[in-house]
């Protein structure tokens, strides 16, 4: 399975129609507003208040298209990429609270294992371990021999992990183990 990893760019969301109608009825609000403040009756006063608050509520446009938001950084797997971004391999997280990655060597197994890699000698029989705590999912170091790198999705450069304290994983982030990357998806 050879899939070309792609980012999607979001377009921004085109001005609307409704935006003109909007300005008028905060204006006409605005200005209900104001002449409920200089009326003489107090009884009138709040009268014409409610009334501009009731036209701002009502007149208030319902968007139809408009979408729940969808939680973007919801991980639910990893992706082993080859040297030109595309997929080499995937390992579903969904429903696992722990997965170790390493190379698996006669009868101790690894969850993710990385032993059929080019660079394969580069990575440490228990090398990383990933955990999920609440929803959020966590890179460790195992005391491997070269160490583990991040890339985030929005910088170029790669962050060391150290050994002594769990990192926060993302969506779209690169994890670098030796030269192999397993992107966060």
């Amino acid at each position: 399975m050879n899939r070309r990893v792609e980012e999607t760019v979001s377009k921004p969301a085109e001005a609307s129609s409704s935006s003109v109608v909007e300005i008028f009825i905060y204006g006409v609000f605005a200005l209900l507003i104001v002449l409920a403040l200089f009326a003489a009756f107090y009884s009138l006063a709040l009268l014409m208040f409610m009334g501009a608050l009731a036209i701002f509520l009502v007149s208030k446009p319902m968007d139809e298209d408009v979408v729940a938001p969808v939680a973007v950084d919801v991980i639910s797997k990893l992706l082993l990429l080859d040297d030109e971004g595309g997929i080499m391999k995937e390992w579903h997280l969904l429903g696992r609270p722990s997965l170790l990655i390493g190379r698996s060597y006669k009868n101790e197994e690894v969850d993710i294992d990385l032993s059929d890699q080019q660079y394969a000698v580069l990575v440490s029989q228990q090398h990383a371990v990933i955990n999920c705590a609440d929803g959020i999912w966590y890179i460790e170091d195992v005391s491997s021999a070269n160490g583990i790198g991040v890339r985030r999705r929005t910088s170029t450069d790669i962050v060391k992990i150290r050994n002594d304290r769990p990192y926060k994983l993302a969506n779209g982030d690169v994890i670098f183990i030796g030269k192999i990357k397993l992107l966060v998806n």
